[in-house]
């Protein structure tokens, strides 16, 4: 009886740490995401800057 109730709460944490591994694989595509938009803004604002710069040149 013992040995049944032992293999239930077994059973029950390594579905825990189941979930908890699908949890932590989804905060890594979150992670991901924004790590990818967060480079293309910097990107964005870099090549402005230079389009910027050669305006202002050509413009001398």
């Amino acid at each position: 009886m013992a040995n049944n109730q032992l293999d239930k709460t077994i059973q029950a944490g390594f579905q825990e740490e189941r979930e908890n591994v699908r949890d932590h694989s989804e905060e890594k595509k979150k992670g991901k995401a924004v790590t990818i938009v967060l480079s293309l803004v910097m990107s964005i604002v870099i090549l402005g800057s230079l389009v910027y710069s050669l305006l202002e040149a050509l413009q001398k």
